[in-house]
């Protein structure tokens, strides 16, 4: 599934795992109708998520650095409910940075290399934006061999 195939907006990267912002709760039924019931929660506050979704409430202040141990919470969700064939929608506010991260660290956790862990996510949804903080905690948290103009050049297209 993805934005072509559904008017949902969300985007499926890989195996069942989706990303986007939370205005995808507007569509809590057609979530349900896809068999998106499990989803990681970046945002705090407004608005929740319906009582039968399986909720991680994993809250990530927007551009700011991401804590190592929110990082690893939200990577168990995922691995957790992901190998239970579970489809897991990963949220933060606008879809374009925390819940990018979490989708490239999975990827990351999974043995791609970051530059191409970006890649396959920009490529699936084209709204990733990571902050200068967000790049900074993978590239701290992982020991990527990159560095922040690395990881500009790629988000400005160049090097892709």
């Amino acid at each position: 599934m993805s934005k072509a195939d559904t008017s949902l907006p969300i985007d499926h990267v890989v195996d069942g795992l989706y990303i986007g912002g939370y205005a995808a709760l507007r569509h809590a039924d057609q979530l349900r109708a896809a068999n998106i019931t499990h989803v990681l929660k970046l945002y705090e506050g407004l608005p929740r998520l319906p009582a039968d979704f399986v909720t991680l409430e994993n809250p990530i202040a927007d551009d700011r650095p991401i804590p190592p141990t929110s990082l690893r919470a939200g990577l168990e969700f995922m691995r957790v409910h992901l190998a239970a064939k579970q489809r897991v929608l990963v949220l933060c506010s606008s879809g374009a940075s925390r819940s990018a991260a979490f989708v490239i660290a999975y990827l990351l956790e999974g043995g791609a290399d970051l530059r191409l862990a970006y890649m396959q996510v920009v490529r699936a949804h084209p709204d990733t934006e990571l902050s200068v903080p967000v790049w900074q905690s993978l590239l701290t948290i992982y020991g990527a061999p990159y560095s922040l103009i690395d990881v500009e050049r790629w988000a400005a297209g160049i090097d892709r």
